[in-house]
């Protein structure tokens, strides 16, 4: 809602009445996560369901953007057991996303890589969740942009150094920042 003092809390949210910048960090974070929603996940939504795509298949396809994985490989990514990897790679490979090809360090595996229609499917994907945010930045000074491009990139490669630390592999190769840029 917007008042004479600038953006407020909508009405029934906590905070009502008080601008954005006087209200806690959890309630700013909510209509963030809305402002994501709308202009970045919903279209990347639209688009997966457009290409008749689960989220499963969707995360295969960003996953191998990254690298080749093995079926158990991207099993692993997605939580999901090899049978149910299989399926998702078996729709995928059907429909020219992805190419399945011997694995060359290990005979018996075939090693999945994006094809130049995944390829073009991803980085669709993923420029409907940058064009997004790139909207909700655009009234934002420039000085503005590129503070928030700082703090994202500081936030990101604190991430990177916690998952290293955790030793969580699945996210770390999610994260290809070096954590010492920041």
């Amino acid at each position: 809602m917007m008042t004479e003092h600038g953006p407020t809390a909508a009405p029934g949210e906590r905070g009502e009445g008080t601008p954005l910048a006087e209200q806690p960090l959890d309630a700013i974070l909510v209509q963030w996560q809305r402002a994501i929603w709308w202009s970045g996940v919903r279209p990347l939504l639209r688009r997966m369901i457009e290409a008749h795509l689960t989220m499963a298949e969707s995360l295969v396809l960003r996953s191998l953007r990254l690298k080749p994985l093995t079926v158990a490989e991207a099993a692993a990514h997605l939580m999901l057991s090899h049978s149910a990897a299989s399926r998702a790679i078996d729709r995928l490979v059907r429909d020219g996303y992805i190419a399945r090809e011997e694995n060359p360090d290990d005979r018996r595996q075939k090693r999945l890589t994006l094809a130049p229609q995944g390829t073009a499917l991803v980085l669709a994907l993923e420029g409907d969740i940058s064009k997004g945010f790139h909207q909700l930045l655009a009234d934002m000074s420039a000085g503005d942009r590129e503070a928030m491009r700082t703090l994202m990139a500081r936030t990101l490669a604190a991430r990177a150094r916690r998952l290293a630390a955790t030793g969580c592999p699945h996210e770390q190769e999610a994260t290809p920042l070096i954590a010492d840029d920041f």
